[in-house]
């Protein structure tokens, strides 16, 4: 450390560091407080290191026996002290984290409730009830949803048709509940053909992503690749390896 440090040698022996003999509280009759000595030592010493260090120094003021035997029960209860405040501070952050996915999942019912009295608002009741009347083309159904991404006033709305639904069920793995949270309809208000049909295996976890219809997906990557235009400048390819180059580009 000193050849670290000072960048510069320095010979360590008995004459340079000598050797001192310090009187301080000793334990009696015991082998084992011996922990807890260094550690009232080492406490005293920094707090109030001697002015001068001599042979025989005297610190034996430094701390009582019965400091040192009381010393082990205050350590005790000190981590158990520790341990608890953890344990509490754990157990309020669970609680923090359940009234945060409570007021998260109002937050969406809340979402859901309004987004049907602006379709009900809106005359849109129609398409999610068969017995009013459909929607339909050469692909079955149509479905009008609001767009997951749009900024909160637009009402921007995007068509899903049956196909898409379809395509999504088999080659997206999609389960019926996510389908159902795209297009936000009741079970019951769906097709029978769809109603009925289940993935392979529904294991997909829906997502932001997941729950997109194709034509509000489209206008995202389409923006994303003109944000991309605007901010990425293709000239610097020359500078950069062939494949990030492409990439870039």
């Amino acid at each position: 450390m000193w050849n670290n440090t000072k960048k510069k040698s320095r010979i360590f022996s008995a004459d340079s560091m000598p050797a001192l003999k310090v009187q301080v509280p000793e334990q009696q009759g015991n082998s084992s407080e011996c922990g807890i000595f260094v550690l009232l030592y080492a406490k005293h010493f920094l707090n109030d290191p001697p002015k001068e260090l001599i042979d025989e120094l005297d610190c034996t003021s430094w701390f009582t026996l019965t400091d040192a035997f009381s010393k082990r029960a205050k350590i005790r209860d000190t981590m158990r002290s520790s341990l608890e405040a953890q344990g509490q501070k754990a157990d309020k952050n669970k609680s923090e984290e359940r009234e945060s996915e409570e007021e998260q999942n109002i937050a969406e019912r809340g979402q859901e409730e309004s987004i049907d009295k602006e379709r009900e608002m809106e005359g849109r009741k129609e398409e999610n009830t068969p017995e009013r009347g459909e929607d339909r083309t050469a692909q079955g159904r149509n479905y009008t949803v609001l767009g997951r991404l749009s900024v909160p006033g637009t009402k921007r709305k995007y068509i899903v048709t049956q196909d898409e639904l379809q395509r999504r069920i088999m080659a997206e793995n999609m389960s019926n509940n996510m389908l159902r949270s795209l297009i936000r309809v009741r079970k019951e208000d769906l097709p029978e053909e769809l109603r009925e049909q289940r993935p392979k295996k529904a294991k997909t976890k829906i997502s932001i992503f997941s729950a997109l219809s194709e034509g509000e997906a489209t206008d995202l990557a389409e923006e994303m690749g003109a944000m991309l235009g605007r901010h990425v400048d293709v000239d610097t390819s020359a500078s950069i390896p062939t494949a990030e180059a492409e990439v870039a580009k």
